[in-house]
């Protein structure tokens, strides 16, 4: 009686272990498909960056040739913001996916913390 009331409490045990399991690779796989959407956002922005950056290196040349062409401050101050607001929003971005990998990090502990325990 008494055994059969442990193998009913070790299958109980082994179920919630297992539905944890499936819970945890569910939100790791989860994290890892945010992770890669804002890896691929970081490296569209990181693009875009070194366009405008290109951009406004090209743009100061003009103007300190002024045989070849002359470009108002205005523009370049609105380049240069514009580059100012690339970089907030990389940065934001890079933030954001340290924050994702440490979650994902820390859900992918639990899942081997949890695979550990179903193994005793």
């Amino acid at each position: 009686h008494k055994a059969a009331e442990q193998a009913n409490e070790l299958r109980k045990r082994n179920d919630e272990l297992e539905a944890v399991q499936l819970q945890l690779q569910s939100e790791k796989k989860s994290l890892q498909a945010k992770v890669k959407h804002l890896e691929d956002t970081l490296k569209d922005m990181q693009q875009s960056l070194d366009e405008a950056k290109v951009k406004a290196d090209e743009a100061a040349q003009l103007a300190s040739d002024q045989t070849r062409m002359i470009i108002e401050t205005e523009t370049l101050t609105k380049m240069q913001e514009q580059i100012e607001e690339r970089d907030a929003e990389l940065a934001k971005l890079r933030a954001e996916l340290d924050e994702l990998r440490a979650s994902q990090k820390q859900g992918s502990d639990r899942l081997h913390e949890a695979e550990a325990r179903y193994q005793q």
